[in-house]
């Protein structure tokens, strides 16, 4: 009885299997076939719109060739049909082109190219202009070495740790300072600050555009035609080219009796001449600003340019931007050097060498050390680190980015010195002053004087010009999309409105920028570039300071090894520790010695800093006490590696019980020897520890 029901039931388990196995063939024979029908569907209107293109190519061939007969040869309407394929693949790309244009991806820079990057972001050409301007001042060699010196024990350990912070993070630099949420303004401040060095960049770059202009269509290079000045002044001009010879009444070797102020007013040679009449004062009419029409085209060109990059995206630019860098590159150190060797007779330029006295002149120090602070902003330098991965180390790019540096900078020193010695014994001028040079008068006068003397016709000229602008276009592009990126990754949304953002940018600086040549140039140089714009500098730096000393050096220590495995040398430590109270003197120093000499407009330089920092520290509190935001001076708790399981393991890391820095035999306080039971638990913690970074329990 009992078999007869087991029986049973498993005919009718075996049946209802049966059953529901041929419901599942019957589903799939319909998919089979549901499949088979779209199949056949899309072939058939693959074949339609074949066909049609086929009737709409050979419309086109009859049309064209009206005396032809129909039958045309099939041959013939392929190549139509090849050439209606190739023309709607073209606009397809045209259209796909420019939707991804409008998109932003990430993506990583690789070492060479953000070595090439760091180092142009290090010495843009307005650094280079107050480069210059200091070494005539103080002296090259008293420059060099108080820059050397600062730039190694101070500015390289600032540069470092925002660099490995950048890396460690992987956050531009806005959202980098959720490591310090309360000062989350500083980074608008760093963007206020960014606007403002690229249009000062971007001002220069504009001036050496008008020079190529008017070098171009020019038989030689305009500053030997004198068609730059009007006809009242084309006998002076001329009494001054080279051909004509110089009979002045002052700094020429027949006259030895000449005034301080007659050293300033009564020589200037063909190139120096042009720059102040043309680039400097030629927007100038009956006292009245008037800016060159040709001027104006040319700088909205330049943005218009630099747009169009920015939108491109750095990364589908970054390949062909860095060869042209690197080839830039060699070609300087190339040629400079092998100058400086074949012109090394002319000797020093006597205005260049150094005073030792003035180390003991407080200006001296306020000048140089702030210069010397010039990109250790964090800004792009967090950024670009984020995006890229180090060679070794940071510690080692570091210093390979300032040993390039130390080296572009002492070789743009001596051809300085020999560009304006060769200068000086071509005109044969008697005292070195007259010469009248400052960073604007070498770059704008004496280097293109020195290349139109030492190249065939003008070659060489429209060389330097070129090489010039590119230089300050690259720095520019880099900056601003950093600039960009940074404000992409705070407010995701506005991702969409890419070409908005970038338009605002440009337009913003672009209408700065022809205010700035509205303006008295060199006046605006002299007083906002080197007064207002290192007070800027100084506040900045000393909110960056700030942060990391709120961050701890201790945790930023920590982090390094969890990194890099190894620990952080003390040298970086007491460097940032060094910077932060060279910084702060420098800002009591400055702030002293000009307290009564204050205007009014002195002060919105210093406010316009101050108010982006104040605004994001009292913002970030409200947060805090209404609770939107976890912390206030302590990090975000998203902050730090990118990827939830190295956090996890950060945040489990502990640099004292690292067995791999610690002797073999493992000693306590007592001079006992951990072995046994003690080592095994040592050993079982580090594995743990370790293998929790890729998600592993080992128990």
């Amino acid at each position: 009885m009992m078999k007869t029901k087991a029986s049973r039931e498993s005919r009718q388990v075996e049946a209802r299997f049966r059953a529901q196995a041929e419901k599942a063939y019957e589903r799939y024979k319909i998919s089979k076939e549901l499949e088979e029908t779209q199949r056949l569907k899309r072939k058939a209107a693959e074949v339609e719109n074949y066909h049609e293109t086929i009737s709409d190519a050979k419309g086109m061939y009859i049309i064209g060739s009206r005396k032809q007969d129909c039958s045309t040869d099939v041959t013939s309407i392929s190549s139509l049909v090849t050439f209606a394929g190739v023309k709607d693949g073209v606009s397809k790309g045209v259209k796909k082109f420019f939707k991804n244009m409008l998109t932003d991806r990430k993506f990583e820079l690789n070492w060479q190219e953000f070595m090439c990057i760091t180092f142009y972001l290090q010495v843009p050409i307005s650094y280079m202009v107050r480069h210059i301007t200091m070494i005539y001042r103080w002296g090259a060699l008293l420059v060099l070495t108080v820059y050397v010196i600062i730039g190694i024990f101070i500015a390289m350990p600032v540069y470092m740790l925002l660099m490995f912070l950048g890396n460690y993070g992987r956050k531009s630099y806005i959202k980098f300072w959720d490591c310090v949420p309360v000062l989350k303004g500083v980074a608008y401040a760093v963007i206020l600050m960014t606007v403002v060095q690229e249009v000062s960049n971007a001002t220069v770059a504009c001036m050496f555009v008008d020079y190529l202009a008017s070098t171009i269509p020019a038989k030689s290079t305009p500053w030997y035609n004198c068609n730059f000045v009007s006809d009242s002044d084309k006998s002076w001009c001329y009494a001054r080219a080279p051909e004509g010879g110089y009979n002045v009444t002052c700094c020429s070797q027949k006259h030895d009796n000449c005034g301080q102020n007659d050293l300033y007013k009564s020589f200037n040679y063909s190139s120096y001449y042009y720059f102040k009449q043309h680039v400097l004062a030629f927007h100038m009419s009956n006292g009245e600003n008037r800016t060159n029409l040709q001027t104006i085209v040319l700088i909205i060109t330049f943005w218009t340019t630099v747009l169009f990059v920015l939108l491109i995206g750095l990364k589908r630019v970054r390949v062909v931007m860095t060869v042209l860098n690197v080839l830039i590159l060699v070609t300087l150190f190339v040629a400079v050097t092998l100058l400086s060797f074949f012109t090394s007779t002319y000797g020093m330029f006597a205005e260049l060498k150094s005073n030792f006295d003035d180390v003991l002149n407080y200006k001296f120090w306020v000048e140089v050390a702030t210069y010397s602070l010039q990109r250790e902003l964090a800004g792009d330098v967090i950024t670009f680190s984020a995006m890229s991965s180090p060679g070794i180390s940071t510690t080692v790019d570091t210093i390979c980015i300032y040993t390039l540096k130390f080296l572009f900078l002492a070789l743009l020193t001596v051809w300085t010195s020999i560009g304006l010695k060769m200068v000086q014994n071509f005109y044969r001028i008697r005292d070195p002053k007259c010469l009248g040079a400052d960073g604007l008068t070498v770059m704008f006068g004496v280097f293109p004087e020195l290349s139109s003397l030492i190249g065939s016709s003008k070659s060489l000229v429209l060389s330097y010009l070129v090489i010039l602008i590119y230089w300050s276009f690259s720095v520019t592009v880099y900056t601003l999309n950093s600039l960009v990126g940074a404000v992409y990754e705070e407010f995701p949304r506005i991702v969409t409105f890419k070409l908005m953002v970038c338009g605002v940018l440009c337009v913003t600086c672009c209408v700065s920028n022809i205010l700035a040549v509205n303006s008295n140039i060199k006046g605006l140089y002299e007083i906002f570039f080197t007064e207002q714009h290192s007070q800027m500098k100084v506040i900045l730096v000393f909110s960056t300071l700030l942060g990391i000393y709120l961050y701890s050096l201790n945790r930023l220590s920590n982090d390094y090894h969890f990194t890099y495995g190894q620990k952080l040398h003390t040298f970086w430590i007491y460097g940032a520790k060094i910077a932060m109270m060279l910084v702060v003197g420098l800002g009591l120093l400055r702030s002293f010695s000009r307290f009564e000499q204050f205007t009014m407009l002195e002060f919105v330089p210093t406010i316009l800093m101050v108010i982006p920092i104040l605004t994001g520290a009292m913002v970030t509190f409200l947060n805090y006490k209404t609770g939107k935001r976890a912390t206030c001076v302590s990090p975000d708790p998203m902050w730090g590696p990118p990827d939830a399981a190295h956090r996890r393991a950060r945040r489990k890391f502990d640099p004292k019980r690292d067995l791999r820095y610690r002797s073999a035999l493992q000693t306590c306080k007592h001079a006992c020897l951990l072995r046994g039971v003690a080592l095994a638990n040592e050993i079982k913690y580090w594995r743990n520890k370790r293998f929790t970074q890729y998600g592993v329990k080992i128990d």
